[in-house]
């Protein structure tokens, strides 16, 4: 009977599913001669992955670099989460410019307990006539957690140079393959920046890989409908489900009434819950 009575509350509550929550924003930042950074929300389109693609290119102030970004993000920690892609500066001036531009994104769940993380990057200087890439800030390329940076490549005092036009290549990685340096570092962003010299009318390309993963990882629920993971789907789930309904996160693991992980509580999610009532598996 009580089964009945709470299929009847399902059908007076059902809506029109909504669809999957949008990826995460990240975070742009740029700075040109050791100006204030400048920040931007940047959002992403969901890929074939599962991940998501986030793409920008754009001329800072006064035009005197243009700055690229093409990111891929697998942003959910299960237990691996991973940004790769491509940084480009171009030095569209007459002269040198100091230039500092990254990104950073956020991952779900944060990776908390026994993290480890790995990098690759190969940089590209392309020159037209004699040129020159130099470090600033701890390395040419530098992996953070949004508020930290976790590893640099090419490190400073690391430099580039070339007597004429052409091009340059130099690859560096830590970790890899995979995620297998451990650290004491916690991840609930990963992010990835470059501050360096570049002489006028040359530009510099780093494509980069940064995995992190939790050794120690938040594990799929065996029984999804059972919200409270005591073994039997009964009120409590049921209470769990109603008080976070239509709740949206990019973060479904965030989400305690989210049984089916897409990112919102709704109809399907109690219907799956009133389908499942008693004892998990029965």
């Amino acid at each position: 009977m009580l089964h009945r009575t709470l299929v009847g509350v399902s059908a007076s509550l059902a809506l029109a599913s909504v669809a999957m929550a949008d990826p995460p924003e990240a975070t742009l930042f740029w700075s040109v001669d050791g100006g204030l950074d400048q920040v931007q929300p940047l959002s992403g389109t969901p890929n074939q992955s599962g991940g998501a693609t986030y793409v920008t290119s754009f001329n800072t102030d006064g035009g005197l670099c243009k700055l690229t970004l093409i990111l891929n993000a697998d942003f959910t920690a299960d237990p691996q989460a991973n940004i790769n892609g491509q940084l480009k500066i171009e030095n569209l001036s007459n002269g040198p410019r100091s230039v500092k531009f990254g990104v950073h994104l956020p991952i779900c769940p944060a990776i908390t307990s026994d993290p480890a993380f790995g990098v690759l990057s190969v940089m590209t200087l392309t020159t037209d006539g004699p040129g020159y890439l130099v470090c600033v800030e701890d390395g040419l390329i530098n992996f953070t957690n949004g508020t930290q940076t976790v590893k640099s490549l090419f490190t400073c005092p690391y430099q580039l140079g070339t007597t004429g036009s052409g091009t340059m290549t130099s690859t560096a990685q830590f970790g890899t393959p995979g995620a297998s340096a451990p650290t004491a570092i916690e991840f609930d962003e990963l992010g990835v920046y470059s501050h360096c010299n570049i002489s006028e009318s040359d530009f510099v390309t780093y494509s980069f890989t940064f995995n992190a993963k939790d050794n120690d990882a938040w594990a799929p629920n065996p029984c999804p409908p059972d919200l409270t993971r005591d073994g039997i789907v009964n009120g409590q789930d049921l209470t769990l489900l109603l008080a976070t309904w239509q709740d949206v996160s990019s973060c479904p693991q965030s989400l305690s009434g989210d049984v089916d992980q897409n990112g919102i509580v709704d109809a399907t999610d109690l219907a799956s819950v009133l389908s499942s009532w008693g004892s998990c598996g029965e």
